[in-house]
């Protein structure tokens, strides 16, 4: 059996923005338009629930969350998707895996979110639920979506 090194890890998110930007942010809507791709290759397709949508991590490594619109040289070039923030969602009763309940953009790259994960070996082997938030700007207006998928602590 091969035992993968800990790494780093990706998770892009595509949104279709002109499609999504007038619709209200309820989850079905989020799900149509939005494609969750992770350096694995999991991936979560337009329409398909992002609620069950998991990504593995591993302590002590970084995970980063990238944004883009689908289409950004055709139907989506005068909308722009921004990260808002990664949060923690504490009610579920699951552990938090980073530092704060809440990572946000570093700098003026609205379009990254990066954290750690925190280096504790006894976190359960349970879901880490939190939200994205991110935005869609058009014409100077700005509508906010959440988006909910999961991440697991990798073993080594």
């Amino acid at each position: 059996m091969t035992v993968k090194q800990p790494k780093d890890g990706t998770i892009n998110i595509t949104v279709k923005a002109h499609q999504l930007y007038p619709l209200s942010p309820t989850e079905t809507n989020v799900d149509e338009y939005s494609y969750l791709l992770d350096d694995d290759g999991f991936e979560s397709r337009y329409g398909v629930s992002n609620k069950n949508y998991e990504t593995g991590v591993y302590l002590n490594k970084k995970i980063t969350w990238n944004i883009e619109a689908a289409d950004k040289n055709g139907a989506d070039r005068e909308y722009d998707v921004e990260l808002v923030s990664v949060t923690h969602n504490s009610k579920t009763g699951n552990p938090n895996f980073f530092d704060n309940e809440t990572l946000v953009p570093t700098g003026n790259n609205k379009k990254k979110i990066t954290g750690t994960v925190v280096n504790a070996p006894l976190l359960p082997d349970i879901d880490d639920n939190y939200t994205i938030h991110f935005t869609i700007s058009h014409n100077s207006r700005v509508n906010p979506f959440p988006l909910d998928p999961k991440l697991k602590i990798k073993q080594t």
